[in-house]
């Protein structure tokens, strides 16, 4: 990110719980909130999703869903992601804040505390997940790298000792390969992939069949719940995260033909 950013204001908060799925964490005992900043590029500052592609662009969930569409969400999106950038040690003194807030507010509920951190860019926040050793985070990243580092079976000399309570999820687009895929899975992790299956709030039932399988690898329903762990309560690991697409039918199309979108 550029290190001048446009104007912009110290917002109140920066984390929230009000997200559809992090509101899903609570039925397996977990109170989930999260930093959402806005996508790519879009807050010209530098871009907080290094390894965008066009088709995840063209299809971002976390600009074209729910109340995203409206202008006063995306604002304050765009205003969070120029703080972080035109003032880091700022922005991370208050978040740290937020996120020592959540654990207690998530200890008086008699629930674990979990957090992301991505909900919709791709920032290593690794030094961050270690400050707060009693809380569990879990991101999706398009880092092979990154991810392969954090299950133990890669080297990355510009990090030291990976969290134990940081967990990561590879995220499936147009750039990666089925052999990727397969590295991330025999290591004991997570694929995030988006099939060609439609997300219909409006219908009574709107969780699509995913495929049981995707590449003989087993398939499980990432659109249940935002919690991605390889511990209990859920226990995730060695898997596809199934994802339905969130958007019109045209767009899907799109996401089929860039790549992003996988036909099961």
């Amino acid at each position: 990110m550029n290190a001048t950013a446009p104007e912009f204001t110290v917002p109140r908060r920066l984390t929230s719980r009000g997200n559809a799925k992090l509101d899903k964490c609570t039925e397996y005992g977990f109170l989930a909130s999260g930093l959402t900043l806005a996508p790519h590029s879009i807050s010209k500052v530098g871009t907080v999703c290094q390894w965008a592609t066009k088709g995840c662009k063209a299809s971002c969930l976390a600009w074209f869903s729910g109340r995203n569409h409206t202008q006063s969400v995306r604002s304050a999106l765009v205003n969070r992601t120029r703080y972080l950038a035109a003032d880091r040690s700022a922005f991370e003194t208050q978040l740290n804040r937020e996120i020592e807030s959540h654990i207690r507010a998530a200890h008086k509920a008699e629930l674990r505390p979990g957090f992301r951190l991505n909900v919709a860019s791709d920032i290593d926040w690794s030094h961050i997940a270690a400050q707060h050793p009693n809380c569990l985070f879990w991101d999706y990243t398009k880092s092979l790298q990154r991810v392969l580092y954090s299950l133990g079976v890669a080297e990355l000399s510009s990090y030291g000792p990976w969290p134990a309570n940081y967990h990561l999820t590879y995220s499936f687009s147009e750039n990666a390969t089925v052999d990727d895929v397969r590295q991330v899975v025999a290591a004991g992790g997570r694929v995030a992939v988006v099939f060609d299956r439609l997300w219909n709030p409006r219908q009574s039932d709107p969780y699509t069949p995913l495929p049981e399988t995707w590449q003989g690898m087993r398939v499980v329903d990432g659109d249940r719940h935002d919690i991605r762990l390889p511990v209990d309560p859920i226990a995730e690991h060695n898997c596809i995260v199934g994802l339905r697409f969130k958007g019109s039918r045209d767009r899907m199309q799109s996401g089929i033909r860039s790549g992003f979108v996988v036909e099961a």
